[in-house]
């Protein structure tokens, strides 16, 4: 019966590495693993690694050990040690499926979702404090001399005037606290103010943001509608790009 203890010890460990590897792959916290282009999840990549690899890996080493172990014991014609091993492959095949199933059961299950306000008000996305903060920084170009500020601010106290158009205050949380998805891009410019002037594509608009931070105070925030811009279009997607 020698066969047959190595055989469940060799099933035992390839059941439990190829679940712990689904398990792990399957956590919540490994979902950024899987994301394409602008954070969009690819499912068939996923399950690639979560279910058909382990799968395999199981699979194939329960079959190679029992194999060997029939050719063995065919050969010296102990069929019940045999008939115990194949028993043996069948019950690890069993766990795999049934402990699998139960991981894909799990990572199936959608996490509660936070669903972020969309703004009504400017105040809403940066208050007073933040934009006068904006006004007062020094300009790109001029660094070294204080007084070259980057306002005014426009008279709705949202945005800058002049060349300064579309940058706004550096907030890295912006989109964990709000949203600008569903607002028409009319509703977007009352609470930032007009965008930049360039266009990355024909149709988004985007912001720059400027501050002090660990991330160098400045990215962009893009909103796209998925359309040729009008007013009335409303935004579809929304991301801050850092540089």
């Amino acid at each position: 019966m020698r066969s047959l203890a190595w055989l469940s010890v060799v099933i035992l460990v390839a059941v439990v590495l190829s679940v712990a590897f689904s398990w792990f792959l399957s956590s919540p916290d490994r979902y950024y693993l899987f994301d394409g282009e602008r954070g969009i999840t690819r499912p068939e990549v996923a399950d690639w690694w979560r279910i058909r690899v382990p799968v395999a890996f199981a699979l194939g080493t329960i079959t190679c050990g029992l194999l060997i172990v029939l050719l063995r014991t065919a050969r010296s014609r102990a069929w019940l040690e045999a008939v115990a091993c194949l028993a043996v492959a069948v019950l690890g095949a069993s766990t795999l499926a049934g402990s699998l199933f139960f991981v894909r059961q799990q990572a199936d299950t959608k996490p509660i979702e936070c669903v972020r306000p969309t703004p009504q008000t400017p105040h809403e996305v940066f208050n007073q404090g933040q934009w006068g903060n904006l006004a007062s920084l020094p300009t790109p170009s001029a660094l070294v001399r204080p007084k070259h500020r980057l306002g005014p601010l426009r008279q709705q106290g949202v945005g800058l005037e002049g060349d300064y158009r579309g940058v706004i205050p550096f907030d890295p949380f912006l989109l964990d606290r709000i949203s600008f998805v569903g607002l028409t891009i009319g509703e977007v410019e009352s609470l930032l103010g007009p965008p930049l002037p360039e266009r990355l594509t024909t149709s988004s608009i985007s912001y720059l943001m400027l501050g002090f931070s660990i991330h160098n105070g400045r990215a962009r925030l893009i909103l796209t509608t998925g359309s040729f811009l009008e007013p009335s279009d409303t935004v579809k997607s929304e991301y801050l790009r850092y540089r």
